[in-house]
């Protein structure tokens, strides 16, 4: 089962040979670097997979450790690592993996060079995610202003990133900022709602990538709408059509936050097990889970409370 699965990765993990050193004095090859580095890497993946968070962590931790801050392994290791963080929303210790990263990046070219060719983000996404990190730490700490900067230029960086324009909606602001993120979602919304067909069999006609990529634009649609206004309706018909072309957890995640926006509980509570289902050591997605369980829960004490007794008629 999973669980055993987990031990054994675990167990795997404990018994790999020790990582190379940083000093090279450890007598190994260039490539038998390389690949016991990559070995801990892959690990430590499979270990976050599983729920395993505090061993991938450490996994991670002791490739970032054994290797230059330009090495290509090292550098996947510290984005996979901020991205798990991101999932558990330790923000701080996001902030602490990336931003070594990040100054490297600015001052030195060779690393700059490697990063565009062995990341799976642009330098500017990886700013963009860093500044929303950071405007969490800032919104723990009250500094609201402070985040509403670190969020707009953020936004600016990684624009493709909607949860940074949904945590920008729900940030407190005054009517300017108000004003400005309302703008930000028209547009956005507008764009969607232009790439979108929700017409019955209108799929069906398509080829497979264009399949993907209305999936793709649906599922983001309906999670940018369900999480700030607009349509929830469409949105909910924009998830639906988003899981039948592609039934993945990312997509059924969405379509459950379209049914509890809408205040439909039961079916938002039944469509979130089938996402947990099939990734259920996601922190987003458990946490999503007790979102939807707390409302219904809410909303059944409210309904079994007694109607207040009616005063009787004097006579």
């Amino acid at each position: 089962g999973n669980s055993e699965l987990s031990v054994q990765l675990a167990d795997r993990a404990a018994k790999l040979p020790p990582l190379p050193l940083l000093d090279g004095t450890d007598n190994m090859s260039p490539r038998s670097r390389e690949q016991s580095r990559k070995t801990h890497r892959q690990i430590a993946g499979s270990l976050s997979g599983r729920g395993l968070f505090e061993w991938a962590e450490r996994e991670y931790r002791l490739v970032i450790q054994s290797a230059p801050m330009n090495d290509p392994t090292a550098m996947g290791c510290r984005i996979e690592m901020l991205e798990m963080l991101g999932d558990l929303e330790r923000h701080a210790d996001a902030i602490a993996i990336i931003q070594p990263l990040l100054d490297r990046i600015s001052r030195d070219d060779e690393t700059r060079g490697r990063f565009m060719q062995f990341a799976n983000y642009a330098e500017d996404q990886l700013r963009g995610l860093y500044l929303f990190h950071r405007a969490e730490t800032e919104i723990a700490a009250d500094k609201l202003e402070k985040a509403r900067a670190s969020l707009t230029n953020g936004f600016r960086l990684f624009p493709e990133n909607i949860d940074i324009l949904i945590r920008m909606y729900r940030v407190d602001g005054d009517e300017k900022w108000k004003t400005i993120v309302d703008a930000k979602l028209r547009t956005l919304i507008a764009g969607y709602e232009a790439q979108l067909n929700l017409q019955p069999g209108a799929a069906a006609i398509l080829g497979s990538s264009q399949r993907r990529l209305l999936a793709a634009n649906c599922n983001q649609y309906a999670w940018l709408v369900s999480n700030t206004r607009g349509d929830f309706r469409r949105a909910l018909e924009a998830g639906k059509l988003a899981v039948k072309l592609d039934p993945g957890y990312a997509n059924l995640d969405t379509l459950a936050r379209c049914y509890y926006a809408l205040g439909r509980y039961d079916e938002a509570l039944a469509t979130q097990r089938q996402a947990i289902e099939l990734e259920p050591h996601s922190p987003p997605l458990q946490r999503q889970l007790k979102l939807i369980e707390t409302a219904r829960e809410q909303t059944k004490s409210e309904s079994a409370k007694p109607e207040p007794a009616k005063p009787e008629r004097s006579k």
